[in-house]
């Protein structure tokens, strides 16, 4: 075990951080896969998104993903550049696509990953059928919360800028449009500065 996977000490916080450990693994690897296969981690996630639940719309991908639309519509070309995806009409509604794999072209996909499914079966082994139930309860309820969360955080940001509020402890922005300050008139003979001027004494010479 190298250092940088050390156990965390027992706590409240012990399995949140065993987790976190394991987030920062499979981030690390995934990240090494995409650089295997000439994509982004971000191209890697969609397809493995796609590989795992079947086609989906470019909607649904976003917000499976929390990306915009507009960004997994980039994603969808790069793949489908690769050859690992493919645009198709969807079956229900002729408006929409769907993004499909390409099945013939994942074989190199498959073969990157066959080391770590190894790996991991060899891991299984070591626990019997009551073990890996509750470790598999444990790992499906929390990603439920991370993703329950992660919807909570979005409607927030979402919500926030139409009632103008901001983040707990965020700078607030600078005010854009200021009344320009008033010009006073100028002062005439005998007025007192600030006061309004005095109309002339003067009349006009009456008509003989």
């Amino acid at each position: 075990m190298s250092s940088d996977s050390l156990v965390p000490p027992p706590g409240p916080d012990h399995l949140l951080l065993v987790l976190q450990q394991l987030g920062e693994a499979a981030g690390l690897y995934q990240q090494v896969i995409a650089d295997r296969l000439g994509l982004t981690r971000t191209d890697l996630e969609v397809l493995s998104l796609v590989g795992l639940r079947g086609a989906r719309t470019a909607g649904q991908l976003a917000e499976a993903t929390g990306l915009t639309t507009g960004a997994v519509t980039g994603v969808i070309d790069r793949l489908e550049r690769a050859g690992y995806a493919r645009r198709a009409p969807h079956p229900g509604d002729r408006r929409r696509v769907m993004v499909a794999l390409v099945p013939e072209r994942l074989l190199p996909v498959l073969r990157v990953h066959e080391p770590l499914h190894t790996a991991v079966h060899a891991l299984d082994a070591g626990f019997g059928p009551a073990q890996r139930a509750v470790i598999a309860d444990y790992v499906m309820r929390a990603s439920a919360i991370f993703r329950a969360e992660a919807l909570r955080l979005r409607a927030e940001a979402a919500f926030a800028p139409r009632r103008g509020l901001t983040r707990p402890g965020a700078p607030r922005p600078p005010r854009t449009h200021q009344a320009p300050p008033r010009r006073r008139a100028p002062a005439t003979a005998g007025s007192r500065p600030g006061s309004p001027p005095r109309r002339s004494a003067t009349r006009p010479p009456r008509g003989r």
